[in-house]
């Protein structure tokens, strides 16, 4: 469990409007508009960012004001690691007892930044969301981008959906670079992203970004709601270190959970499969030409995804249900690689390090490399 690690933890307290007037006086907060109907501005305190803590105070929506009966709320925005390796954008916290040193110095500087009697204990704050974090180093920049495109096709299962929100109000959004997926019944958004795209935008150092580099970075990212179900303890502290002892298993069961069609086919580009496809079908040709009317839907029609594909071209669920079975035998997906030089992209399963590689993935690797000089294959580290 040691390449998974917490990145970000806020919690909350609701206060009155004379606590935030206080706050909006000092000097070290900054007042940041907003274009929110409810909320036209907040107040930010980035004094304490390189400790790991980022101190705002926003204004309540209608919703939070019926529920916490306050108009405003102090957040606490808080990156563990950053609590032991100050000012440092690399190191993260790997290990049980550093993740509890961590919270011993988040109570100590909470207490000397606030004098405040109420707003200096952090057992007074509530949990409001949790990052749950493990990075994939040595996947090339395009394979991401490729790899980020190819997950908007596929079907995701009742409940989950594409953070729509953030490609409308994130003005720099971009498809390619991350992949989101929420389930708001659940209180959870699942994210695939490249963390060296993310280091150029929120403007680390060199020495940072070039870390990052070829990184592909998973997050879970866990609200209230989630949080509440599976971690909550008798204190702040037990329940961030049921958190941290359930980390593996919290995102693997979210990702194995999260799409209806197979993770663990391997993907090439149009004209290889259809080959491949014919060599492994023998004499069965009219299975053949069933799967290559998935294929030739899913080349035409470049924005749909899977499942509107298979819809278009079977209206049966039947037939549906035998066309990704029959896929799946040949260790193959129908959503294909669209780049040139990428060739071959091994399952999701192996390449985010979820599962070791297959035989029959080495298999494929081996028989792309006999017709492209540069074939790319991601070994995991588990």
């Amino acid at each position: 469990m040691k390449n998974y690690f917490i990145h970000t933890i806020e919690f909350f307290k609701p206060i009155e409007t004379e606590i935030y007037k206080a706050f909006k006086n000092n000097t070290d907060y900054s007042v940041i508009l907003n274009d929110n109907i409810f909320i036209d501005e907040y107040l930010v305190n980035n004094t304490y960012s390189p400790k790991g803590l980022i101190i705002e105070l926003h204004k309540c929506t209608p919703n939070e004001i019926m529920t916490y009966r306050k108009p405003c709320k102090l957040v606490l925005k808080v990156n563990p690691s950053k609590l032991i390796y100050e000012g440092e954008a690399i190191n993260h916290i790997t290990d049980k007892d550093t993740f509890k040193m961590a919270f011993d110095e988040l109570a100590e500087l909470i207490d000397s930044v606030f004098t405040e009697s109420d707003l200096n204990d952090i057992d007074e704050y509530t949990i409001d969301r949790i990052d749950i974090t493990r990075d994939v180093h040595g996947i090339p920049e395009d394979v991401i981008k490729e790899v980020n495109t190819m997950l908007y096709r596929m079907p995701m299962y009742d409940g989950y959906a594409h953070n729509t929100q953030l490609e409308k109000y994130c003005k720099t959004f971009r498809r390619e670079d991350s992949f989101n997926a929420v389930n708001y019944s659940r209180g959870i958004e699942f994210v695939i992203y490249n963390k060296h795209q993310a280091a150029i935008d929120n403007h680390y150092d060199l020495a940072a970004v070039d870390h990052y580099k070829d990184t592909l970075r998973i997050e879970l990212r866990c609200n209230k709601k989630y949080i509440n179900k599976h971690f909550i303890g008798k204190n702040i502290r037990k329940t961030l270190l049921n958190a941290y002892d359930n980390m593996k298993e919290s995102v693997e069961e979210i990702y194995f959970r999260l799409f209806k069609f197979p993770t663990s086919l391997c993907h090439l580009p149009s004209k290889l499969l259809i080959k491949y496809i014919f060599d492994r079908c023998d004499n069965k040709k009219a299975k053949c030409r069933r799967m290559v009317t998935l294929l030739d839907e899913l080349d035409k029609y470049k924005q749909d995804d899977l499942q509107t594909a298979l819809n278009n071209v079977y209206l049966s669920e039947k037939r549906q249900r035998k066309i990704k079975e029959h896929y799946e035998e040949y260790g193959v997906s129908p959503l294909t690689t669209r780049v040139r030089n990428i060739p071959f992209i091994q399952s999701l399963d192996s390449l985010l390090e979820f599962e070791k590689p297959t035989g029959l993935e080495y298999d494929l690797f081996r028989t792309v490399k006999e017709q492209y000089s540069e074939v790319f294959f991601h070994e995991p580290i588990r």
